[in-house]
């Protein structure tokens, strides 16, 4: 009993490093898109990447049940469970996002990808790799400014990052329009269900971008 009772007083983790080690999660599964998709557009196989990152879901859906039943003893935090909560949700959704898109690429093989569009979506995935480095920043940032009892520096680090995720979103919505610019240019020449499910990828990329900006903003407010 006296064993339990200090655990929950000092718990072997806290729940920011927690939700950092589940943002360094993110940020492996991220890093795995590119070579997946590269692999996809030179017709390779990729099912040991989209396994890999199966299985880093695994592990993010691990640490979110941990947090979870950290936040049922209620623990204390210089945040709301609340508020932690909801930001591990969002961050928990873009790394399944991610798992969707590569089990999405498993399902269908596309002819026809010309070398302008495959480097088009190859951009758009560079802007998501990035998003999401910033947003593992943030992340890492929120602990240190417990640290530092909120100082200014790691603040204005903060609202740094958040404002260069807003603006990655500016370059996703330039490359998506491109991109589908070139699906409706290829209508007649392309199989109509190989071009929707084109389609359907880039969007899943464009709704990543726009939760990586509501997860940023969700974090900058939290420690403001």
């Amino acid at each position: 009993m006296q064993g339990s009772f200090i655990s929950e007083l000092f718990p072997k983790h806290t729940p920011m490093e927690l939700l950092i080690e589940h943002a360094k999660i993110l940020s492996e599964v991220t890093k795995d898109v590119k070579p997946l998709v590269e692999k996809y557009f030179n017709h390779e196989d990729i099912g040991e990447l989209v396994d890999r990152i199966s299985d880093k879901e695994s592990k993010a859906d691990k640490i979110k049940f941990k947090l979870r039943k950290m936040f049922h003893k209620r623990i204390k935090t210089p945040y709301t469970a609340k508020d932690l909560l909801e930001y591990l949700h969002k961050q928990d959704f873009l790394i399944d996002s991610i798992e969707d898109i590569s089990k999405k690429l498993s399902l269908n093989r596309i002819d026809g990808l010309d070398e302008e569009v495959q480097t088009l979506f190859l951009e758009l995935v560079d802007v998501i790799i990035k998003a999401m480095g910033y947003l593992e920043e943030m992340t890492e940032n929120a602990k240190k400014a417990i640290n530092t009892s909120f100082a200014k520096k790691v603040l204005d680090a903060e609202e740094s990052d958040s404002v260069r995720i807003e603006d990655l979103e500016g370059e996703v919505d330039k490359l998506s329009l491109k991109i589908g610019k070139w699906i409706y240019s290829h209508k007649n020449k392309l199989n109509p269900i190989d071009l929707i499910f084109f389609r359907e990828l880039v969007l899943l990329f464009v709704e990543i971008a726009d939760e990586a900006e509501n997860t940023a903003e969700l974090l900058n407010a939290l420690i403001k």
